[in-house]
């Protein structure tokens, strides 16, 4: 039962942030695209929209492309899913354990070593 309320808070957590930083987006006026983007050529990037099949091309002197993220896995690291785990598959988890080791300290791994001390978790962050 705790552990679900954990993926809840964290699936909570993940939609509020994107909730909030693509309403700073709007209310700043920042015109944005939501797709995916390759670039094509020195200062031009293709976009294909990710609500159509819509595609077009970004000129500009210099363009940010937030690529979003998804976990990177070490090579040295052998995750299982079963005792090591990334940011995605730990929230599969089906019980709460004794002590954590987080490995990063960007906002993902701030966030879940706050759940997990909440939760009485010893956590050790590298």
């Amino acid at each position: 039962a705790v552990w679900r309320q954990v993926r809840e808070m964290t699936s909570d957590v993940m939609r509020q942030s994107g909730l909030s930083n693509l309403k700073a987006v709007q209310l700043s006026r920042i015109p944005h695209l939501r797709g995916t983007a390759a670039v094509k050529e020195p200062g031009v990037v293709s976009v294909t929209y990710v609500d159509s099949d819509r595609t077009v091309d970004v000129k500009g002197k210099r363009i940010l492309v937030a690529t979003g993220s998804r976990p990177y896995r070490l090579g040295t690291i052998p995750y299982d899913d079963v005792t090591i785990f990334d940011s995605d598959t730990i929230r599969a988890l089906d019980f709460l354990p004794k002590t954590v080791c987080i490995i990063g300290a960007g906002i993902i791994a701030i966030e879940f070593a706050k759940i997990f001390t909440q939760l009485d978790c010893k956590v050790t962050l590298l």
